[in-house]
C-alpha cells in the first residue's frame, strides 16, 4: 500500500516538471504558473485503515493481541442439605402421629426416631405415591431413603404401648350380712387384660363361696367354701363379670369383709425425637 502511493506520488511531480521544461523555452524570467483544480477521488491519498492479518500483526508492522480465549468451564456438583422436621413431644400408648415431608426426584432423605422408656415405637415410611417403603419397630430407628419421584410423602409413628404399668383403682370396700342361702352379686365391666384383685374374708357366722360368671352366664372361675378366698381375675375379652358370692349354709347368717381393687395395664408415654433431613445435589458451571 505504501508503495503505491508513493508511485502515484512521483507521477503528479513528473508531468509538471515536463511541461515546466517546455515552458522554459518560452519565457526564461517567468517562471510558469499552473491552475490546478481540485483533485479527484482516484488522485486524493487512500486513507490509511489498520488492519490486522491473521496472524495478528497490523498493516504498519505493529503486533495487536487477539480475541481472548474461550473459557473452559465444565459442570460442578455439590450435595448440599436441608432440615425438613425437628420434633420433640410426648406420644401416649396407642397414640399415632403423622407428619409430611417434601421430596424431590433423587432425594436421599435421613429420618431418626428415638423413644424414651424403652418403649417400642412404629415407624412407617409412605413415599409420594402413597406406597410404604419402609416399616420396622423399635426404640431407636434411623432408616435412609432414596425417592425417584417427585411430591410429598408421610412418616407415622405409633406408640405401640407394649410396655406398661399398673394403675390401681378401689372398687369396693364393704362389710355385709349375709342371711343363710343369700347370694350377693357384684359386677365389673372389665377389658380384655386388665384385672381385678379381690378377697372375701369371713368375719363370723358362716363362710363365703365364690363363683365368677361372665355375661352369659358362663363360669370362669369357682373358689369353694372357705373362711378366706383372695385370687386375682384377669379377663380373657372385654365384658361384664358377676362375682357371685354366697352363703351356702341352710340355717346360718355370714358376716363377710370383701374388697375389690381393678388393676388396669397402662401403656406407658414416651417421648419421641424425630429429625428429618434431606440431602440433594446442586449443578454450578464454574469457567477458568
Amino acid at each position: 500500500m505504501e508503495r503505491r502511493k508513493f508511485l502515484v506520488a512521483s507521477s503528479l511531480v513528473t508531468i509538471p516538471s515536463i511541461l515546466g521544461g517546455c515552458l522554459e523555452e518560452e519565457t526564461d524570467d517567468t517562471p510558469a504558473t499552473r491552475e490546478t483544480g481540485t483533485q479527484s477521488s482516484d488522485d486524493s491519498a487512500p486513507t490509511t485503515q489498520s488492519s490486522s492479518d491473521e496472524d495478528g500483526s497490523s498493516s504498519d508492522g505493529t503486533t495487536t493481541s487477539s480475541s481472548d480465549e474461550d473459557e473452559e468451564c465444565f459442570i460442578e456438583t455439590d450435595t448440599e442439605t436441608e432440615q425438613v422436621i425437628s420434633d420433640s413431644d410426648l406420644l401416649e400408648g396407642g397414640y399415632r402421629w403423622t407428619y409430611e415431608y417434601p421430596i424431590e426426584a433423587d432425594d436421599r432423605i435421613e429420618f431418626s426416631v428415638s423413644a424414651s422408656d424403652s418403649q417400642d415405637v412404629e415407624v412407617e415410611i409412605l413415599n409420594a405415591n402413597g406406597h410404604t417403603v419402609y416399616n420396622q419397630t423399635g426404640t431407636s430407628l434411623s432408616p435412609t431413603e432414596t425417592f425417584s419421584e417427585t411430591g410429598t410423602g408421610e412418616i407415622l409413628v405409633t406408640n405401640l404401648g407394649e410396655r406398661t404399668e399398673e394403675e390401681r383403682e378401689e372398687v369396693w370396700d364393704e362389710r355385709e350380712d349375709v342371711p343363710a342361702g343369700a347370694t350377693l352379686s357384684p359386677w365389673l365391666e372389665i377389658n380384655e387384660g386388665n384385672s381385678v384383685e379381690y378377697t372375701v374374708r369371713e368375719v363370723s357366722g358362716a363362710r363365703p363361696k365364690l363363683v365368677i360368671e361372665n355375661q352369659t352366664g358362663d363360669t370362669l372361675r369357682e373358689h369353694s367354701v372357705s373362711s378366706t378366698i383372695s385370687d386375682t381375675f384377669t379377663a380373657p375379652e372385654d365384658d361384664r363379670y358377676y362375682f357371685e358370692m354366697e352363703n351356702t349354709a341352710a340355717l346360718t347368717s355370714g358376716t363377710w369383709d370383701y374388697t375389690f381393687e381393678r388393676v388396669i395395664q397402662v401403656s406407658i408415654d414416651t417421648n419421641v425425637e424425630l429429625e428429618v433431613t434431606r440431602e440433594y445435589e446442586v449443578e454450578e458451571e464454574v469457567c477458568e
